[in-house]
């Protein structure tokens, strides 16, 4: 017997069994997809929190950077405070004093009443003083001679000596010049006060 016609309706378990599989396929196709959306998202969640904390970790970076570059600012100014620091320490332990000194050589030259100026001074820590005595007049010159050798002005050194005398002349004027080198008796509070 041959079949002319197909007869839709007798083969209809095998459309009910197949229709069950791709219901299974179907659901087992979206619990893939759903299962695979999830584990998309928890990825994407994680990735979205890594990149949240890796860019919360570049600021604090940043912030890092940029306190240790003002603290290194900070720093190059401390070392140069410090070095500031030691040398004038420094100083303080090579300072001559020099002020006292030179203010009780100036003063005292004051009360002669020759018209002598003082032209050169050097004093060091040990108080090894040198300085030089300028005069326009070779009177002016030899009557200051009286007043360096008396009392009054030798109370101020341990030691002085006469170390040069010179004499210049220009086309208008004569200049006389003398040069002492000694050490100043040392000073006291009460005698700088004075």
């Amino acid at each position: 017997m041959k079949k002319t016609k197909i007869n839709l309706l007798s083969d209809r378990q095998d459309y009910a069994r197949l229709e069950r599989y791709f219901l299974f396929l179907r659901i087992g196709v979206l619990l893939y997809a759903f299962v695979l959306f999830g584990i998309i998202a928890i990825f994407a969640y994680f990735l979205f929190q890594q990149n949240n904390q890796v860019q919360s970790l570049l600021e604090k970076k940043k912030t890092y950077l940029t306190t240790l570059n003002v603290q290194k600012e900070d720093e190059a100014k401390l070392i140069y405070i410090s070095k500031k620091v030691n040398a004038y320490q420094t100083f303080l332990k090579d300072d001559a004093r020099f002020l006292p000194y030179f203010t009780l050589l100036n003063n005292t030259l004051k009360t002669s009443s020759q018209a002598g100026t003082l032209s050169g001074f050097v004093i060091d820590k040990n108080r090894d003083v040198e300085f030089k005595l300028s005069f326009a007049r070779l009177e002016d010159m030899l009557a200051s001679f009286k007043f360096v050798e008396s009392d009054q002005f030798l109370q101020n050194f341990e030691e002085l000596s006469l170390v040069k005398f010179l004499s210049q002349s220009t086309t208008s004027q004569k200049n006389y010049e003398i040069s002492f080198e000694g050490k100043f008796m040392e000073l006291n509070e009460k005698n700088e006060k004075n």
